[in-house]
């Protein structure tokens, strides 16, 4: 069996590239052959689409959002498609994207494909400020997209539901996501006796990450005397609006904008810092947080993560045995759980062995590429 994975672009730092990266890692370890394909157009192809598109997003974002859809499928998707198929049983598309690209071998009994969900695509678009018309046209092709494929993935129930209910499909595979563990880890974890406080937020800045909860939470901490700073790894259109927040709470000094940083510098960072903070709120009408790679990565790296209690998140932690889950949209929740860290750092070490031993026994690569396998293998009747 050969698997051609369609993604997101090498230089895209996100939960999608790296699911990519741990999918295809943990399928050669059980010795499957694997290729990918980018979204990202190369040479006269980012001529085609991408120049048009940045010009056009300076006038109307819904126009530019049209017309690289319309433009990648065209141009780019469906000819790295039949360029890349030869010898590949499965195809694997990592986002409604790729569908238009890949209707053609739906019946084709020698090729499996397999659309993996990370979340609610058309809620997210409406969330970002997108028309009607744009958000009815990416919810019309979820539709097809999912009644179409032969099989279905996602990370969380709840974004299983959401495919149910728009597609009527009821035969989705729930697969959670998986990192690449390696010898990095708590073992590795800096001395827990300093006195400054290091959190860190991974991630895209946009409204439903709740950031600004974390910078709240932040401020609180400080007023009651406590030595902490948040590093803030990520971009996005809330940037602006968040640096204006932390100027607000006077807390500017302490809290950092570092932007986007390659997958392994962060993987590498987190090592720095005591506290992760994952404040997510949800979005749209049934969106949530799906089963985001960070809180995996800083649960691995033996961070004390605390999180909202929404979606994937209330998922992978157990409140008060690895980690810490509150209520969503409560920065006085996250404050006084950092008020207690601060009080006796040597006794959430516990917590943090915890959390690197769930990851490490329930979320790893090899684990979720097993689980895919068993859907590649299904479909094809190996």
């Amino acid at each position: 069996m050969n698997v051609l994975i369609a993604g997101v672009p090498k230089k895209i730092s996100s939960g999608v590239r790296t699911h990519t990266l741990s999918l295809m890692s943990g399928l050669e370890e059980h010795n499957i052959k694997t290729s990918y394909i980018s979204s990202y157009p190369q040479q006269l192809d980012k001529m085609i689409t991408s120049v048009p598109y940045r010009l056009l997003n300076m006038v109307d974002k819904d126009v530019a959002f049209n017309w690289k859809f319309e433009s990648l499928n065209k141009y780019v998707f469906r000819k790295e498609v039949k360029r890349s198929l030869s010898n590949n049983s499965i195809i694997n598309i990592q986002s409604v994207d790729w569908y238009y690209s890949v209707r053609s071998f739906l019946n084709n009994r020698d090729i499996g494909v397999v659309l993996t969900i990370h979340g609610a695509y058309a809620d997210q678009l409406k969330e970002k400020g997108y028309s009607p018309r744009t958000v009815e046209k990416v919810l019309n092709l979820e539709k097809e997209a999912f009644r179409s494929v032969k099989a279905l993935v996602t990370v969380s129930q709840k974004t299983a539901d959401y495919i149910t209910e728009i597609s009527g499909r009821t035969d989705i595979h729930i697969i959670p996501n998986g990192i690449i563990t390696d010898s990095q880890g708590l073992s590795e974890k800096k001395d827990t006796k300093e006195n400054k406080i290091k959190c860190v937020f991974v991630g895209s800045l946009i409204k439903y990450k709740g950031v600004h909860f974390a910078i709240e939470a932040i401020s609180k901490a400080i007023s009651k005397g406590i030595d902490i700073s948040l590093d803030i790894i990520g971009d996005g259109p809330e940037r602006k609006a968040l640096e204006k927040l932390s100027s607000k709470l006077g807390v500017e000094r302490q809290i950092n904008f570092l932007g986007m940083l390659p997958q392994q510098d962060v993987r590498n960072r987190l090592l720095n810092y005591d506290i992760s903070l994952m404040p997510s709120i949800p979005y749209g009408e049934k969106g949530e947080e799906s089963f985001p790679y960070a809180c995996l990565e800083s649960m691995y790296s033996g961070l004390i993560t605390i999180a909202s209690n929404v979606g994937g998140l209330s998922k992978i932690i157990t409140d008060g045995y690895d980690g810490f889950l509150v209520e969503h949209s409560n920065s006085d929740a996250i404050s006084k759980i950092i008020e207690r860290y601060n009080g006796s750092k040597e006794k959430f070490n516990l917590i943090r062995q915890n959390a690197s031993e769930t990851i490490r026994n329930n979320y790893s690569a090899s684990v979720m590429a097993e689980k895919y396998l068993q859907v590649y293998k299904s479909i094809l009747k190996l």
